[in-house]
């Protein structure tokens, strides 16, 4: 059983999506192709296919997948899961926009391989394609993600939105009050 298998007994374990971030995919002007990178059971992915994204998500959970997979045809959406190592994925120029949603957490274990990961996927990005965000706001994670985007001369932030996410599952019904960020940032053209 992977590591998140034991959660998703529980449909729907890590609630609703961020209003924050449907709104920001909302107001795009044009519906493309998302990758939804740890996407679980789909809790962004369904809601964005809904909308009309073309939706490809990945996740190391088989369990996680197959649920996404049968709520997206049980409603016949635009959604395809795999099962994959993120760390050894390698498609990210296939996408308009790429969206990590609480994973990265550069915790001192785990910090160089997540910037490793997030420069990889900045590097092989397109011109125009979007990175988008999810994150507690921390300040370790805001000072790491701060540190990335000054290293790099091909990206643009355009979007920096605190709010606060409100979560409650079967484990702790008592709701959890805690300050997120949404963050988005566009790959530039070459110079």
């Amino acid at each position: 059983m992977g590591s998140y298998d034991h959660y998703y007994q529980n449909q729907d374990y890590f609630g609703a999506p961020y209003p924050e971030l449907l709104a920001h995919f909302a107001g795009l002007s044009g519906r493309g192709k998302v990758l939804d990178v740890g996407c679980g059971q789909g809790r962004n992915a369904l809601p964005l296919a809904r909308m009309g994204f073309d939706v490809w998500g990945i996740d190391l959970s088989q369990v996680g997948i197959d649920q996404m997979l049968a709520a997206a045809a049980a409603e016949q959406l635009a959604v395809t899961g795999e099962v994959t190592d993120i760390y050894a994925y390698d498609a990210w120029d296939q996408f308009d926009q790429v969206l990590f949603d609480s994973f990265f957490h550069f915790f001192t274990g785990d910090k160089a391989k997540e910037v490793g990961l997030l420069e990889r996927v900045i590097g092989t990005m397109k011109p125009g394609e979007e990175l988008v965000l999810g994150f507690a706001a921390t300040y370790r994670v805001k000072t790491t993600l701060n540190e990335v985007l000054a290293r790099r001369g091909d990206m643009e932030q355009h979007l920096f939105q605190p709010f606060t996410y409100t979560f409650s599952h079967p484990d702790n019904p008592q709701p959890v009050h805690a300050p997120y960020l949404l963050v988005v940032w566009t790959k530039r053209a070459a110079r």
